[in-house]
């Protein structure tokens, strides 16, 4: 099984503080069946530079490298992007993209609403660099959560739907959550962890087991495959 977003690695935002609790979190996910996770830590280009970014997530990830093959958890590394216009101007954006694909985990405004602007930068980000954007937890967005066409309008724009598996169980995003599976509208699950009491690693297996009780177990299998293909 394939955690295709989490804040495993350490002291970098506002996941994992140490490495001792990174270990942890890879530990409990091989318990609960993942072979791959990928290391999406929040990156805003308004502040840290893509120079500072990219060295630190890749001196951490070697940090934690050995630890993760002991444990048996391929490690990848992508990043978590804050939409903005800024990332436009980039010569390129592979180093931010999950492992060796063009899917890029993006994180859109959490505002009340959202002008053209932002589908304009989105869609900008897809032509301009020929990449797949992922919405992160895109459940948790209030245009969203008042509308499902908003989520069909990024699928229509060539985006992927993640759901935050914690969602499933937190009053504010339950109804949205259950409404966007329903509606066939999500891609992929991942965990979204940041360390083992805020949104643990554990909670995907959970959540799977909730969207087979609602939504039948052939569900559960396509949205494993979609992820383990998204890295792949």
């Amino acid at each position: 099984m394939t955690d295709l977003h989490t804040h495993v690695l350490h002291g970098i935002d506002d996941g994992s503080p140490d490495i001792e609790t990174s270990v942890k979190m890879l530990k409990t996910m091989y318990a609960q069946g993942v072979r791959t996770a990928v290391a999406t830590p929040h990156f805003d280009y308004t502040c840290v530079s893509p120079e500072d970014f990219i060295s630190e997530r890749d001196t951490k990830a070697g940090e934690l490298a050995k630890a993760a093959e002991m444990i048996g958890i391929k490690l990848l590394c992508g990043c978590e992007l804050r939409l903005n216009s800024r990332m436009l101007h980039l010569d390129s954006i592979k180093s931010f993209c999950i492992g060796n694909t063009r899917n890029i985990l993006v994180e859109m405004p959490f505002t009340r609403s959202w002008d053209q602007t932002v589908y304009d930068n989105l869609a900008s980000l897809i032509d301009y660099y020929n990449v797949k954007p992922i919405i992160a937890h895109v459940e948790r967005y209030h245009p969203i959560i008042k509308s499902n066409k908003i989520a069909e309008a990024l699928i229509e724009l060539g985006a992927y739907l993640q759901l935050d598996a914690s969602s499933l169980f937190e009053k504010p995003y339950q109804r949205t959550a259950k409404k966007l599976l329903k509606s066939n509208l999500i891609t992929v699950v991942a965990s979204d962890t940041h360390n083992t009491d805020k949104r643990p690693p554990d909670v995907l297996c959970t959540a799977f087991d909730e969207i087979g009780r609602l939504f039948g177990r052939d569900m559960v299998l396509e949205l494993i495959s979609n992820a383990d293909e998204l890295v792949n």
